[in-house]
């Protein structure tokens, strides 16, 4: 029976020696993505990080008004020349992916999110009408009972 003792002894022991862990890192946060405030002007332009996959980053900065932002900005930097970007992970083979920090002008985003809004705003319009996809000609079945949308 001794022996059982000494174990929940040396239990007791290790239990109140045990180091202290950092409960962010291990949950998977560590402000990867952190950005140094000072290098961006957020009075002009809108901020975010986009996954290079897919040719993502050239996708937007050709086909939208998104541009690499100013080398610099990212704390943890991996980019290649005047990019600010950071490795978030690897693909489907291996290869890492990076994030890149882009920028758009403000004006752009705003005008760009009034534009969704609008949509969004027709389609429930139309659903409080009665209106719903996927029904006659048009793409829209009329519902006889009372729709009802309300923002909490």
């Amino acid at each position: 029976m001794e022996p059982v003792k000494a174990s929940r002894g040396r239990g007791a022991a290790i239990k109140s020696e045990r180091r202290r862990r950092n409960g962010d890192a291990l949950a998977g946060r560590r402000n990867k993505l952190a950005v140094d405030e000072s290098k961006l002007d957020r009075t002009q332009w809108s901020y975010r990080w986009v996954n290079d996959e897919d040719n993502r980053v050239q996708t937007l900065s050709q086909l939208d008004d998104w541009e690499v932002a100013p080398e610099g900005a990212a704390i943890h930097n991996t980019g290649t020349g005047s990019e600010s970007a950071v490795q978030v992970g690897a693909g489907k083979e291996g290869q890492p992916i990076r994030a890149v920090l882009m920028r758009k002008p403000l004006q752009y985003q705003k005008d760009d999110d009034a534009e969704k809004q609008r949509l969004i705003d027709e389609r429930e319009k139309g659903l409080s009408r009665g209106m719903v996809p996927g029904g006659d000609t048009r793409g829209l079945t009329p519902v006889t009972d009372g729709i009802s949308i309300t923002r909490g």
